[in-house]
């Protein structure tokens, strides 16, 4: 879905100890209308200047015309987060982030690029379900960042010590490191993005795995269908799933078994997945967050089963 009103979250800039520079996240924005395309941007951080770029001050708004096509990429300069930057624009318009070589956490080994397509603002929700990541080692956590879309979004967790209360402003953020499910609930918008820790964080004893990005679907956005493809060049695979309990889930036409935990009202299921395509859908209609990833050596991937696109936050 392409809309006129984005709030970026990505992975902050690091510091690349082996090449001695700096590697920043990033933000791509498409034109994709056949009308002129006003883009409207105001950084959190500074931009690099490029070719046809120049160099943006956090804080300031810069306009670019784009035409159908062309594509907008900005790029972070310093040791700056271009999370929390405001894009704008008279036309619809289709907006990338990640990352050129992302550690995770900073300055751990090794990093890896990472490449999301950002959900319209009007498309977040106040309620996510995040699940933790199996075969990472016994305690590894992965890093959750959580963007409130709004002012004076009250935040609240189950279980509650999961991350204690906390009320964000427009454009703030928490980020904290779990290895437990939870669930969070704001009195405004937010959205929740996970990040895979690096196969080779200080203790952490990984043997598999490299950072990867994910944005967590809010529960208004559950499907009760999915369709959904696991490659086959990695040897782990895994799918994550969240139902109200009581649900019935049929995978592949076989009812669907795995070890599961419960937060609150949903439970959630973990399950080591084969390569190749697989359906799962659930009973009585009721709609279920999936979650799909894998890890080989130095390498990972994670991405959502799927997601409805409802304006759920309209501006």
């Amino acid at each position: 879905m392409m809309r006129n009103r984005y709030l970026v979250s990505t992975w902050p800039n690091v510091f690349n100890a082996l090449t001695r520079q700096t590697v920043g996240g990033f933000i791509a924005v498409t034109a994709v209308t056949g009308e002129t395309t006003e883009v409207t941007v105001r950084p959190t951080s500074n931009v690099a200047a490029g070719a046809g770029i120049p160099a943006i001050r956090s804080g300031e708004s810069r306009t670019f015309t784009l035409t159908a096509g062309d594509v907008l990429e900005l790029i972070g300069d310093g040791m700056g987060d271009l999370t929390g930057t405001s894009i704008e624009s008279n036309q619809p318009v289709a907006v990338f982030v990640g990352h050129d070589c992302a550690t995770v956490p900073a300055g751990r080994v090794a990093c890896d690029h990472l490449e999301e397509q950002l959900l319209p603002d009007e498309t977040w929700g106040r309620d996510y379900v995040v699940s933790a990541l199996r075969d990472r080692g016994p305690g590894v956590p992965a890093v959750v960042r959580i963007l409130s879309q709004s002012n004076d979004n009250a935040l609240t967790f189950d279980p509650p010590s999961a991350h204690a209360p906390v009320t964000l402003s427009a454009g703030q953020l928490i980020e904290f490191q779990t290895n437990a499910n939870f669930r969070v609930i704001g009195t405004q918008a937010l959205l929740v993005s996970q990040f895979m820790l690096g196969q080779g964080p200080a203790g952490s004893g990984l043997s598999s795995g490299d950072p990867a990005m994910v944005f967590e679907v809010p529960v208004q956005q559950y499907r009760t269908s999915y369709d959904f493809y696991v490659p086959q060049t990695y040897p782990n695979n895994f799918v994550n799933v969240v139902a109200p309990a009581g649900t019935e889930l049929i995978l592949d036409d076989m009812p669907l078994r795995g070890s599961m935990s419960t937060v609150g009202t949903m439970n959630i299921f973990t399950l080591q997945i084969t390569s190749g395509p697989h359906r799962l859908r659930s009973s009585a209609g009721q709609p279920i967050g999936v979650k799909v990833y894998g890890v080989a050596r130095y390498t990972s991937y994670m991405y959502p089963g799927g997601l409805d696109l409802q304006l759920i936050t309209p501006g």
